[in-house]
């Protein structure tokens, strides 16, 4: 009867664990010519073009954030979380600087969409950054 029980409650919390990881997505128009800067993003990154005119950014493996920690502030990065899946967002000049706004953007895999005819700069120089770049034209 404890089997069952304990078997029961692992599918459960297996369960909720993978809805709370599930992929989100971010979406923006981007002009062209445009460029697209990537900086202090030390999750895995993959780049797809595509022929639409917007960015779409989907993670997945991002960690839900905890009831109890609304309403506080990050002390992890400079930037606020702009989109809802960890990153940080500003535009100046059609320069689209995408930055990690969370510590559990360190463990995410995150996609690029980007359309064609936008320029793509991507700086991983820290010792933290994960190795995993994949760039697919």
């Amino acid at each position: 009867m404890k089997t069952i029980r304990n078997i029961s409650i692992t599918i459960v919390l297996s369960i909720l664990c993978v809805i709370g990881l599930k992929a989100q997505e971010y979406k923006m128009a981007v002009p062209q010519p445009g460029k697209i800067s990537i900086t202090k993003l030390f999750g895995e990154i993959k780049i797809e073009g595509h022929s639409g005119n917007e960015l779409i950014i989907t993670v997945s493996g991002l960690k839900s954030r905890l009831e109890r920690a609304d309403g506080l502030k990050s002390l992890y990065g400079t930037r606020d979380d702009n989109t809802g899946i960890g990153l940080s967002v500003e535009e100046a000049d059609n320069v689209f600087e995408i930055t990690a706004a969370s510590k559990q953007a360190e463990d995410a895999i995150y996609k690029f969409l980007v359309p064609g005819n936008v320029s793509i700069s991507i700086d991983c120089s820290s010792p933290f950054a994960n190795e995993d770049i994949y760039i697919k034209v």
